[in-house]
């Protein structure tokens, strides 16, 4: 089942659940839309440094994952306010944050 097909609630659970069976931790900071909202995961590290993985749309119209703000861990107060920012614009957003030292997506996607 790709993730086009799939409701926005399944795929944020999914990521918290597949983030617990690596030994991360998980948890809802935002609740979106349940059908359509776009997900975009804040994956921290134990330092504090992360990177957030949102959902776009590829040149196909497919979801895919990129990164919202760079490849490179930056400090969670520039994730949180590039947060802030997309909440300004698109109010049905969900956020994830993932704390996990590996910094890595946990359903692991392509990334583009």
């Amino acid at each position: 089942m790709s993730q086009d097909s799939l409701p926005a609630r399944t795929l944020a659970m999914a990521a918290i659940r597949a983030a617990e069976v690596q030994g991360a931790s998980g948890m809802v900071l935002k609740r979106g839309d349940a059908g359509s909202g776009v997900i975009y995961l804040k994956v921290i590290n134990r330092s504090g440094a992360g990177v957030i993985y949102s959902q776009t749309r590829n040149l196909d119209g497919q979801f895919v994952w990129r990164y919202a703000v760079g490849p490179e861990p930056d400090p969670e107060t520039r994730l949180d306010e590039k947060l802030a920012h997309e909440r300004k614009f698109d109010p049905d957003i969900w956020v994830i944050e993932i704390q996990s030292d590996a910094l890595s997506h946990p359903l692991d996607p392509e990334i583009i």
